[in-house]
């Protein structure tokens, strides 16, 4: 029985977790798993077992709140598209829009 409940917490805690706390709130698993392990870290290091785990119940919103930051960044910065650029002319015939809406 110890065994059987061993595979199952890692289970949840290292798939079934990082996939839903991503699906919830946009970001990838991946940042999620490792939000937690650097939250999880950082508390204790900083406020002995407790701290880690109030760490790590708030990586997960500074992970996605970070990314949101990163991404609103991203496109205040981008190049902006000239005015009169007009697309090629493949992309024109390929467009799903009606051809008097890109004018």
């Amino acid at each position: 029985m110890a065994v059987v409940f061993v595979c199952y917490q890692q289970l949840e805690n290292h798939v079934l977790n990082p996939l839903i706390m991503s699906k919830t709130v946009k970001v990838n698993p991946l940042l999620v798993l490792l939000a937690v392990l650097f939250g999880t870290s950082l508390g204790d290091w900083v406020g002995g077992v407790f701290g880690g785990f109030v760490a790590a119940l708030l990586s997960i919103p500074v992970a996605a709140a970070i990314q949101v930051v990163l991404r609103e960044i991203w496109t205040a910065t981008a190049p902006d598209v000239p005015s009169g650029h007009q697309p090629p002319a493949a992309e024109v015939a390929g467009s799903p829009l009606p051809r008097r809406a890109l004018s």
